[in-house]
């Protein structure tokens, strides 16, 4: 079904809503009518949109990882992109995991991250690791391998109190990860 542009903008704004609301409030705290009054929407709007809050959760992880392709294309790296949408996001990714009784965010986050690195592949964006994908015998397998690695980091780094940040982490990644891959 294709939204008109009016369906589209109350859903971003509903997206947006979310999204905010989770910069100072856990998941489990967010409750759809809350949802509703901060978006000014009736209930059946909401659901017209979502199944339910997890469903709008998808719609949020999407928007926040929507500079990753824009990134890809301008040659910037995956990691260092990665990284800035974490710091970015650093509350709402807390609050997404803190106590959510189904924590599917890492999965959601995994298949985000692995369709638009698939996108890039299918647009034949010029990008060293879209590159390196390419030329790979499964590319598809491989995207997604490269979003669960990607996906890991962010759940360690977001979990586990004194993992080293996110900034000083990525800085001696590539080396890292060069040094294991050569282990394979």
């Amino acid at each position: 079904m294709t939204l008109t542009l009016k369906q589209q903008r109350t859903k971003l704004d509903i997206i947006k809503t979310m999204n905010s609301m989770l910069k100072t409030t856990p998941f489990d705290q967010i409750t759809i009518n809350v949802i509703c009054q901060k978006a000014f929407i009736h209930h059946s709007t909401f659901y017209r949109y979502f199944a339910d809050k997890y469903d709008l959760l998808g719609g949020v992880l999407t928007l926040i990882c929507a500079p990753i392709r824009e990134k890809l294309t301008k040659g910037i790296s995956l990691m260092t992109t990665i990284t800035h949408i974490v710091t970015s996001n650093q509350a709402q990714f807390r609050n997404m995991t803190r106590k959510n009784k189904r924590a599917a965010i890492y999965p959601d986050l995994t298949q985000i991250i692995a369709s638009i690195l698939k996108k890039a592949l299918l647009n034949t964006v010029r990008h060293p690791l879209i590159d390196r994908l390419s030329q790979t015998s499964e590319p598809d397998l491989m995207a997604f391998a490269y979003a669960g690695m990607f996906v890991g980091i962010i759940q360690k780094w977001n979990e586990t109190p004194g993992t080293p940040r996110v900034g000083a982490f990525s800085a001696n990644f590539k080396a890292d990860l060069l040094a294991l891959s050569s282990t394979l």
